[in-house]
């Protein structure tokens, strides 16, 4: 058995694949290079019967279109198959072919050549007891269920395959169960024929799909339907003992479509379906039939969020899947932002904003420290939350508008293909019509995400106020300075006033003038973006806190002369925020001059130094 038992969130989010059975969580490679032949149909033949724990008999049909003129063999990923024959068939003539599995690979080989773009059809008899990807279960009132969950890369422990996203087929599923058995599957069931006790049930998968989004799932289910206002039928299968608690739980999720359709362009898909199986808390996003761990069914909508999770991958996973395992954060990232649009769509904008501050103090306290792209675990906070995070600051950084645009051009020149993080990169700079390197880089590339340390000082003057606002970043790791836009809000007597910044450095500056003295700052206060926010204290007209010595100035013939209690940086300012003159100062009693021709006039100096800041106002009479 495999060593590692996924771990779960309980609350709003839950990993998309946890199961309650020992699981492996890391993607695996495949034998294709993907430039000899490519599958374009699998035929999945499955008896069941007892004991269900093993599949004798079974078959699978490959179709594939051959590349490569000079191959002679074809190579499949296999995990404690044992195969029993390979035939091939060609020009209606059936030939036997040699085939040996070494090192998790199926090797067959070809008797007969082939063109470029010629197709083989084989045929791989095969016999295995799974040790994963095919579960038998018993759910949460004692009855058997036998169902699959091949993410991410397990469907080769139960059928010969190439194992991989980036190899998309289109894919049939024969299944022959007890006939006492509900079987349901992806796509649609197109005939299902009794013969004794047993009934064969076909499944046909007309759009292209992975392997990892294969399924089926056989017990004893409840059944029902419901069509969105498109009219896309939806499927329901759950325990009958649950039926009414799911159908209050799944009771909206043909309005979670129609409000996907709005943002993301049309469903993909000729149906979807929800299915109640024994995965604790989790949730797997099967094309056209996600299966829901059954403790997520309450009969309160608690984990509302996560059927909306589910369903978002049907864009974002599915119809366009990854080309590379790397770029994994783009299937969660979507779907995760997707739970953001959900909360926001159904329960308002303050809802969503505290959403995307619970996602952003999940991900700051999880203490992951890795890129997103190519990440250390792919079952992580980095993948799901910091991705769902980096895609609504794309949604900030070019407006709704321009997002969403985006966003529908990317679902629909994409659709049934396989992606990488520079095609999204490429769809959303032509929307926003800059180059995204910077963006892409700090976020996805590298670790981390900004510490911004702030200050904020009022100065009175005439009926006005004078305020400065600096922003440092002292980022522990990752860039030296993230670039982002970022919302202020200042807090001005009775007005809050909103501004939108861009910070660009380690240290930004802004100036304001405002009716009253601002009394408070408060950093990202909407949510948008991910950070930690410090606000700098001690700082007064006075001095640095913890320093004898004031900030002392004076000015005469065109010198500036100050005396710091701290070696730093002075900026003086005017009355209408222009630096007038800055420069560097050491400590102690030693005065600094600089050339400064001041007017007569009031101005703000601001001395920045490892200790704190410090700010004086002083006046200039000629």
């Amino acid at each position: 058995m495999r060593s590692l038992v996924i771990a779960i969130l309980f609350v709003g989010i839950t990993f998309a694949h946890p199961i309650d059975v020992t699981y492996d969580s890391n993607p695996r490679p495949t034998v294709s290079d993907f430039t000899r032949y490519d599958i374009t149909w699998y035929g999945i033949h499955l008896q069941i019967k007892r004991p269900f724990e093993r599949l004798d008999s079974a078959m699978v049909e490959i179709k594939a279109i051959m590349y490569d003129t000079s191959e002679t063999e074809m190579l499949f990923d296999v995990d404690g198959i044992i195969c029993d024959s390979v035939i091939m068939r060609s020009a209606g003539v059936e030939t036997l072919c040699s085939h040996r599995i070494s090192s998790g690979t199926l090797f067959v080989n070809l008797p007969l050549s082939f063109h470029s773009g010629d197709t083989v059809d084989l045929k791989i008899y095969y016999h295995v007891t799974p040790d994963g990807g095919y579960y038998v279960g018993r759910n949460i009132h004692g009855d058997t269920v036998i169902f699959t969950l091949s993410w991410p890369s397990n469907a080769r422990c139960w059928f010969p395959c190439v194992d991989h996203p980036k190899d998309k087929a289109l894919a049939t599923l024969y299944i022959t169960a007890p006939e006492s058995l509900v079987v349901f599957a992806n796509g649609a069931r197109t005939s299902a024929d009794t013969v004794g006790n047993f009934v064969t049930h076909i499944f046909e998968m007309n759009y292209p799909i992975c392997t990892y989004n294969i399924c089926f799932a056989i017990g004893n289910y409840s059944f029902w339907s419901d069509t969105s206002s498109s009219g896309f039928p939806i499927w329901y299968f759950s325990y009958p003992v649950d039926s009414s608690r799911a159908y209050r739980d799944w009771g909206r999720t043909a309005e979670i479509l129609d409000t996907f359709e709005v943002y993301f362009g049309d469903y993909p898909f000729g149906r979807y379906g929800s299915a109640q199986v024994p995965i604790g808390f989790g949730g797997m996003e099967h094309q056209t039939m996600t299966f829901i761990g059954d403790r997520l069914i309450t009969d309160t909508r608690a984990y509302e969020a996560v059927y909306a999770h589910e369903l978002s991958h049907s864009w974002f996973g599915n119809s366009v899947g990854l080309a590379d395992w790397r770029d994994f954060w783009l299937n969660e990232g979507f779907a995760v932002f997707s739970e953001m649009l959900y909360v926001e769509k159904f329960f308002g904008a303050d809802s969503a904003r505290n959403y995307r501050k619970w996602i952003h103090l999940r991900f700051r306290s999880s203490g992951e420290n890795f890129p997103m792209y190519d990440p250390d675990v792919y079952l992580s906070n980095t993948c799901y939350l910091k991705g769902g995070s980096v895609v609504h600051m794309l949604r900030f950084l070019l407006g709704d508008s321009s997002f969403f645009e985006a966003v529908r051009e990317y679902t629909t020149r994409f659709r049934y293909k396989t992606v990488v993080t520079d095609t999204l990169k490429a769809v959303m700079e032509r929307h926003y019509g800059h180059p995204l390197d910077w963006f892409f880089d700090q976020w996805v590339y590298d670790r981390g995400y900004p510490y911004f340390y702030y200050w904020h000082q009022s100065w009175h003057y005439g009926d006005s106020f004078f305020t400065v606002l600096g922003i440092e970043q002292r980022n522990p790791w990752g860039p030296d300075a993230f670039v982002t836009p970022l919302e202020v809000a200042l807090y001005a007597g009775p007005e809050v006033l909103y501004d939108t910044l861009w910070i660009d450095s380690t240290y930004n500056e802004f100036h304001y003038i405002t009716a009253d003295s601002v009394r408070r700052v408060s950093i990202d206060p909407n949510e948008h973006i991910l950070l930690r926010a410090f606000r700098l204290v001690g700082i007064s007209e006075r001095s640095i806190a913890g320093k004898s010595d004031n900030l002392r100035i004076t000015y005469s013939n065109g010198k500036l002369r100050i005396v710091s209690p701290s070696r730093g940086i002075v900026r003086v300012y005017d009355i209408s925020g222009k630096i007038v003159a800055q420069g560097q100062v050491g400590c102690g009693n030693k005065a600094f001059e600089f050339d400064a021709n001041l007017s007569n006039g009031t101005y703000f100096a601001v001395l920045l130094t490892k200790d704190g800041i410090a700010t004086k106002r002083f006046v200039v009479v000629k």
